[in-house]
């Protein structure tokens, strides 16, 4: 279901921020300085689970309560491979090849939306290069 939604919502966010480079060039010749995230907001509880995949039992694909520890998040960065077509550039290995297809949607908890939106920074990395976002504090 989360990569049903995190298609869509990606698919959304490219159209607006395609349409936003649209509407630039329609009045000038430089393109938008913009950031566009594709979020999914719930009202779930997010958790974490870190455990060793080397304790995950392979006759039932289950892992025992003291090998994993599970915690409670704000938010959380969904990445997957959603698009089935091959990327542009060069690619020696699937890994590669899939690692240019991945794409982030992001997954907030909506009563700590306020703190995923207020944690970002951004600052130019340089003239030509464009901006790194970061997330204070993570």
């Amino acid at each position: 279901m989360l990569e049903a939604l995190a298609a869509e919502g990606l698919a959304a966010a490219e159209g607006l921020a395609e349409e936003e480079v649209r509407v630039s060039h329609s009045i000038e010749d430089t393109p938008p300085r913009l950031f566009i995230f594709p979020v999914i907001v719930t009202n779930a509880e997010l958790a974490v689970c870190r455990f060793d995949p080397a304790k995950v039992h392979l006759h039932n694909g289950c892992l025992d309560t003291d090998d994993a520890q599970i915690f409670s998040v704000p938010f959380a960065r969904f990445r997957k491979s959603i698009r089935a077509e091959f990327p542009e550039g060069r690619h020696f290995d699937l890994k590669s090849a899939a690692a240019a297809r991945e794409q982030t949607v992001f997954v907030v908890n909506a009563s700590r939306i306020s703190e995923f939106l207020t944690g970002w920074s951004s600052s130019p990395r340089d003239a030509f290069k464009g901006y790194t976002i970061q997330q204070r504090g993570r």
